[in-house]
């Protein structure tokens, strides 16, 4: 600790100790210099003490945690999230650009959430705020109290011999306790000595390096097997094996925050390849299985993915696996596609699966080419009469034959499992069968209506929904 120019002690109760630490400054600002901070506390001055310790405790075994986690070949994501835990609040690491880099999981919903979930990066003014605060101490650090958020945001900053720099924002609640200033001294050193060693450089490599194979890949540089194996073989997290891809869309494609999406992105899943791709994001994953979908112990492990989604009014839908490279572009596309009909059938649900949508993606592409084509428009034509009449019923009185039947179907005509499926007694799915069969002649032993019946019953769910076209008044039974 440097040394304190010496000045008079306010007065104070007898009651009262005062310790005061920080650096000399040759600057005089009043009772204390510039630079040094007053600890005062109504006590006596022994628990005084005993509080001052327990503080560069708290200090000397939080460096050592993060200096352990460096050692161990942490990286600046990790870092991150291990600061945050420490002082119990969020934090964000941006470039020289004042984008964000990695941050933590932002639990408080304070001033950094609000600021960066608006706008994908910290404005400079709001840096500037922070990092040219008045308040400012030792180790660049700065501390604004934000009262209406009652949180407290504290700010150093490092800058490498190259010029560049990072900004690391720490927040937590406005009760400050232990010596978070002492802590952020220490934290702009390991700034400095450690992530421009290496991190920064390592952050940034993950945060491009795909986005440039990507860009590489649609623009047709990059079209041979051979090449993109040895490139993904090569990326810092390395695709190998069957590639699964996945697909990102956004309701509302506008002024889309990328920066901080791809920051939480990787929060969720630290080894995801991610790029951009015009308002989408291009997920590779080189896992064939995707979790959730067989197992819903798994979907736990989705609930982080789903917040991500539903803060920013997007939908994510894991596509086929490839064993070539260069298919990957087309997989992406089929995949978008898929997602974007699922979004309009299923509006509230925000993870989909391609199996169980591909079906779907055939009946885009069937509807599509018979709209085009010179025979009608009415592509309903394409739909089962018997399952027609059990729509337009079911729209007249207000009824759910048509899904009972899919679900029977689906089923394999387990009456069993039907009512499961449909969150039905049994009783009332076997009077709803007879209901079909008064007003459609099936006959469940043919395996090739069976599968017309099927179609029939998607096609119209795609004609209303996705289409969204209405129903003819009259079945084609009915003229």
């Amino acid at each position: 600790m440097s040394r304190v120019r010496e000045r008079g002690i306010p007065e104070c109760d007898t009651g009262t100790a005062v310790i005061v630490c920080g650096c000399g400054n040759d600057a005089d600002a009043g009772l204390f210099p510039r630079g040094c901070a007053a600890f005062l506390f109504s006590c006596g001055l022994e628990p005084a003490q005993n509080e001052f310790l327990r503080a560069v405790s708290f200090e000397s075994d939080c460096i050592n945690r993060l200096q352990m986690l460096i050692a161990g070949g942490g990286n600046a994501h990790q870092f991150i999230l291990e600061l945050s835990d420490i002082v119990g609040g969020d934090a964000i690491l941006l470039d020289e650009s004042f984008r964000v880099i990695f941050t933590s999981d932002m639990r408080l919903n304070g001033l950094l959430r609000s600021s960066v979930s608006s706008t994908g990066e910290i404005s400079a003014d709001m840096v500037n705020r922070l990092v040219n605060s008045p308040d400012r101490y030792k180790g660049n650090v700065g501390v604004s109290t934000f009262r209406e958020f009652k949180t407290s945001v504290f700010s150093t900053r490092s800058v490498s011999p190259e010029g560049l720099s990072v900004t690391l924002l720490l927040e937590k609640s406005s009760d400050l306790g232990d010596d978070i200033f002492g802590l952020m001294n220490n934290i702009h050193k390991i700034l400095k000595n450690w992530l421009f060693s290496g991190g920064y450089a390592a952050a940034t490599k993950i945060y491009t390096s795909f986005q440039k194979c990507w860009d590489r890949m649609i623009s047709g540089e990059s079209a041979n097997n051979a090449e993109l194996l040895e490139t993904f073989a090569s990326l810092p997290h390395p695709i190998k094996g069957d590639i699964r891809v996945g697909a990102i869309i956004f309701r509302t494609p506008k002024n889309i925050p990328f920066n901080y999406i791809l920051a939480r992105l990787r929060n969720i899943d630290s080894d995801i390849n991610v790029a951009i791709d015009n308002t989408d994001l291009v997920l590779v994953l080189t896992e064939r299985e995707v979790p959730g979908r067989k197992k819903s112990a798994a979907l736990e492990k989705l609930a982080p993915m789903t917040d991500l989604l539903r803060d920013f009014d997007a939908y994510l839908m894991y596509g086929n696996h490839t064993s070539r490279p260069r298919h990957i572009a087309d997989v992406f596309n089929l995949t978008r596609k898929v997602l974007i009909i699922a979004s309009k059938l299923e509006p509230d649900t925000r993870i989909f699966y391609y199996e169980d949508y591909a079906s779907y993606g055939a009946i885009d592409l069937a509807a599509q080419s018979y709209l085009k084509s010179d025979i009608s428009a009415d592509a309903y034509l394409l739909v089962n009469p018997h399952v027609m009449a059990l729509a337009i019923h079911d729209k007249t009185c207000g009824d759910d034959l048509r899904d009972v039947l899919f679900n029977f179907l689906v089923c394999e005509r387990n009456v069993k499992k039907t009512a499961e499926a449909m969150h039905m007694h049994r009783n009332t799915v076997l009077n709803k069968l007879k209901k079909i069969e008064s007003i459609a002649d099936i006959d469940y032993e043919d395996y090739q209506l069976r599968q017309r019946l099927l179609f029939s019953c998607q096609f119209i769910r795609y004609y209303e929904k996705v289409l969204e076209m209405p129903l003819p008044a009259k079945s084609g039974q009915e003229g």
